[in-house]
């Protein structure tokens, strides 16, 4: 028996959070940008930056926002944490080792 693993990514608002967070952007300021996110499920960050001018316009007024956005924009989707799926277990009759090919990476020296 295992569980499974599932992993959350970063959406558009999330990704400026953190990104406003770890820059030192005042919060007041992260949250404006983080309210121009239009309400649309799964918009990414991109299509948000073209439906909503405000953005362009943050980021020609405030070198900080650029620096949030450019950044967010590359780490938009990437695994943000992981966790054990609530439902998911998989049950076998012999041991998963057996079952799954399982190769184990090792540091090379360079």
């Amino acid at each position: 028996m295992a569980q499974i693993i599932t992993f959350n990514t970063l959406g558009a608002r999330a990704a400026i959070k953190d990104v406003g967070r770890v820059l030192e952007v005042p919060y007041p300021d992260v949250e404006r940008l983080t309210k121009m996110v239009p309400n649309v499920l799964n918009i990414s960050l991109e299509d948000a930056i073209k439906q909503e001018p405000g953005f362009n316009e943050a980021a020609r007024k405030d070198p900080r926002v650029d620096d949030v956005l450019k950044v967010a924009l590359r780490l938009e989707g990437l695994a943000r944490n992981c966790s054990v799926h609530a439902a998911g277990v998989v049950i076998s009759p012999q041991p998963l080792q057996e079952l799954i090919r399982y190769t184990r990476r090792t540091a090379t020296k360079s």
